[in-house]
């Protein structure tokens, strides 16, 4: 058998439209940061940072689809975030679209309910009630423009990541469920 000729490398992209939104050329974070504004990009980094940093979840890089097209997918790392990991369908993306970054966080319409009883910053909560429903999923989305909506979002990610978190029952409280079991039904 004749050995096989080396595969060729890929072809460059194109130079008249965005990475971002070419399909067939997989590019590298650093290539779809660099197209972005200066400022879009520096909040792109704090919020990669942010998630990743302990490591709460596992970034990479993925296909989405028009609109959203090439974007950092965040999923909790199971390692880290067992209970999260379990929740099914919890995952943020981050859109490093050339014209505007976004942010988005899908997450169970079970769990809506419980991040809005949560205390949040009006804006936060506005945004969060008017999340759209696909199939169980709920899904925001966000154009941070400054560093303190990077920090909101974060914010709220930690409280999606405590909600997930089974708490340990108190001694307290189980003493009080025997007790209550243990009482005759007087209603009978």
């Amino acid at each position: 058998m004749p050995p096989s000729a080396p595969t060729p490398p890929p072809p460059p992209p194109p130079k008249n439209k965005p990475l971002w939104e070419n399909r067939f050329f997989r590019p590298s974070p650093l290539d779809l940061l660099s197209e972005l504004p200066k400022s879009a990009s520096t909040l792109a980094e704090a919020l990669r940072t942010g998630l990743t940093s302990p490591p709460r979840f596992v970034e990479r890089l993925a296909w989405q689809g028009i609109p959203w097209r090439w974007s950092f997918v965040f999923t909790p790392n199971p390692a880290t975030e067992p209970a999260a990991a379990k929740l099914a369908g919890l995952s943020i993306y981050l859109i490093p679209s050339p014209i505007k970054l976004e942010v988005a966080l899908a997450l169970p319409d079970a769990s809506l309910s419980l991040v809005l009883a949560k205390k949040q910053p009006k804006a936060l909560k506005e945004t969060l009630a008017a999340a759209s429903l696909v199939g169980l999923q709920r899904f925001v989305t966000w154009g941070p423009s400054a560093k303190a909506h990077t920090d909101e979002i974060l914010a709220l990610v930690d409280q999606v990541l405590l909600l997930a978190t089974p708490k340990p029952e108190s001694k307290q409280d189980s003493r009080s469920d025997a007790k209550a079991a243990s009482k005759p039904d007087s209603k009978r």
